[in-house]
């Protein structure tokens, strides 16, 4: 058995799906072991058959943490353990250090962290992974739920989060659905525990909801396990320089509602111009010329869901919540690989002389987004 190098420090975690007042607590661990590695793998290879498994037990010293099979690098001699303990969520960080070597290992590692009764503790987290949850207002999930693919992007990435929501309405619209989730080089995990009826109801009826974020994918398949309680069924998302795709078999307790999510090509703008007499058409169209001679040009867009818009077998894009108080609209997409800043310049000069008459929206791939009457 290694002896553990333990390293705590204080840091604040804020959970919402299970709060519950507790004492900010930090004690030095004592006792912790971990066995020698079991199996290595190339880091890169992402094949393994070990699953891990973390048991959770309250004795009268404290919170005993065993993970087993907890995954190490090869040439760990320490596992660095950091936890914090805030308002009855107990988040702990383990990391096999050092960690130079092309392989992965497994180790059972243990310890206890002394001083938190079990009446303190809502919610455990490890490496970001909710392990526990206590909750009087936890409910089982007897429904549906809807999946839905989302792909957010900025000026330096894109990552792909699914959104979660149950086809059961609740009388609150802010009941969180509380889950864990792990993602590896070739598999994703997500296993929903409850809905949780919360003490602060926002009094509008609603789906329970949860989102995750996956970050940014790297090309290929990826098995997809989705589980609720006994409940489980797989699946592959597969990810290509063009769209995110899930493969998932029909059953009744998982839905997505868009299997194809196609990403947004590189130098695309799009949005919506609204207006309310039709007599304003003549300008709008003019505007589309203007934009044109800034540099955007007409292009054929794939047929299919996008994040923020649809474009339809015809190539035309559809705007979703369309009109928006107008009585009518003009949704439009271009090809735009000038600056954005030259944009921002554009819509401000065009709303000083034209916003009495029509209101513009422009979005860009890298998160962008202008508004004409914020230059009012």
């Amino acid at each position: 058995m290694k002896k553990i190098a333990i390293l705590l420090s204080l840091a604040v975690l804020f959970a919402v799906s299970c709060a519950k007042s507790g004492l900010e607590t930090t004690q030095q661990v004592s006792n912790v072991s971990a066995t020698p590695y079991k199996q290595d793998v190339l880091k890169n290879s992402g094949v393994s058959d070990k699953s891990d498994k973390v048991n959770v037990e309250f004795t009268n010293k404290g919170v005993q943490i065993t993970h087993y099979n907890f995954e190490v690098p090869c040439d760990f001699t320490t596992v660095n353990v950091t936890h914090t303990f805030v308002d009855g969520v107990l988040s702990i960080t383990q990391q096999g250090y050092p960690n130079q070597a092309n392989c992965v290992c497994h180790s059972d590692v243990s310890y206890t962290i002394e001083g938190i009764l079990q009446n303190e503790v809502n919610v455990i987290f490890i490496n970001g992974e909710q392990i526990y949850c206590y909750n009087d207002n936890a409910v089982a999930i007897d429904t549906e739920i809807n999946i839905r693919m989302v792909e957010v992007f900025d000026k330096s990435s894109r990552t792909l989060q699914m959104y979660f929501s149950t086809t059961k309405i609740y009388p609150c619209c802010n009941y969180p659905i509380a889950l864990s989730w792990q993602k590896t080089s070739n598999s994703i995990e997500i296993s929903f525990k409850s809905v949780i009826k919360t003490d602060l109801c926002l009094t509008a009826p609603g789906p329970a909801t949860a989102t995750i974020d996956l970050g940014a994918l790297s090309n290929g398949t990826y098995q997809l396990n989705l589980q609720n309680e006994e409940v489980r069924y797989s699946g592959e998302l597969v990810v290509t320089s063009e769209n995110y795709s899930v493969n998932f078999v029909a059953n009744p307790a998982f839905n997505f509602t868009n299997s194809r999510l196609n990403k947004i090509p590189e130098h695309t703008i799009w949005g919506l111009v609204g207006y309310h007499k039709e007599e304003t058409l003549p300008l709008v169209q003019s505007f589309f010329t203007a934009l044109m001679e800034l540099g955007a040009t007409k292009k054929s867009f794939t047929p299919g869901y996008y994040t923020g818009f649809e474009i339809d077998k015809n190539g035309d894009i559809a705007y979703p919540g369309a009109l928006w108080g107008y009585w009518f609209d003009q949704p439009f997409i271009f090809h735009y690989s000038g600056n954005t800043s030259d944009l921002d310049e554009f819509l401000k000069q065009w709303s000083f002389e034209h916003s009495e008459r029509m209101n513009v929206t422009i979005n860009t791939d890298k998160g962008e987004r202008f508004l004409s009457w914020m230059y009012k």
